[in-house]
Parts: C-alpha cells; sequence; structure tokens
C-alpha cells in the first residue's frame, strides 16, 4: 500500500477509507519499519477539498512522530499550503469544547489550523 492508494480510495469510498486508514494505522504501530518510505513522494490529492488534504498530512506527520520516526517524513510535508486558512476543530466543537481542542490538540495538527483531541489516532 502506498500513500497515494489511501487519497484513491478515500476520493471512491469514503466509508471504506475509514476502514482502510484505521487498518493501516493498526499495522504502522506493529510494523513501524514496513513504512520506512511511505511518505516518500507527495500523492496526486485530485479531487480532495484542502481540509481533507491537510487533515491527512497532519495525520500522517503525527503517526511518524507517535511511531519514533520510523516511518520518515519528507520536506514536501511542511509546505504551507497544507495550512488552512480557516481553523478546523472536530466534531464541530462548539463552546468549552472548541477551548479543550484549542489546548490540547497535537502541535503536528495545530501547525495546520486543525484542532483534533489529545488522543487522536491512538490504539487500545
Amino acid at each position: 500500500m502506498t500513500l497515494q492508494t489511501l487519497i484513491d480510495i478515500k476520493c471512491k469510498n469514503n466509508n471504506e477509507y475509514k476502514i482502510v486508514f484505521n487498518n493501516f494505522v493498526i499495522d504502522l504501530y506493529k510494523n513501524p519499519n514496513k513504512y520506512k518510505d511511505f511518505l516518500k513522494i507527495e500523492p496526486d490529492w485530485k479531487k480532495l477539498d484542502q481540509k481533507s488534504i491537510s487533515l491527512i498530512v497532519s495525520s500522517m506527520y503525527h503517526l511518524a512522530r507517535k511511531t519514533e520516526w520510523k516511518m520518515k517524513v519528507y520536506s514536501w510535508m511542511l509546505d504551507e499550503k497544507f495550512i488552512l486558512k480557516e481553523p478546523y476543530f472536530a466534531l464541530n466543537a462548539k463552546g468549552m469544547l472548541k477551548v479543550i481542542l484549542l489546548q490540547e490538540s497535537p502541535k503536528d495538527f495545530r501547525r495546520n489550523n486543525i484542532y483534533v483531541s489529545a488522543n487522536v489516532l491512538e490504539k487500545v
């Protein structure tokens, strides 16, 4: 599997993407060396919207850090084009939930103006 494969699946069927992405994350935590160069080439984002693209890039950077950099990150991931102009809050957060997400969102997401829970992408 490649990052492009994930993007292609997301473009075709978001529900299938959620399952495949979840399985990818589980496998990545079990076999991080298997994905060493997974991010080497920036994919063709096709028709994905900016929020989805920024979420994927932030997630991949976060996963690389969570696996102690066994999955390498590449310079394309730090491009300013991934920074959302308007902040995105997970769960359509309002009120105090928005404040909590502002405080606890991992830096890998905040850098792209995305606010999620501190335990995002953790598996039990």
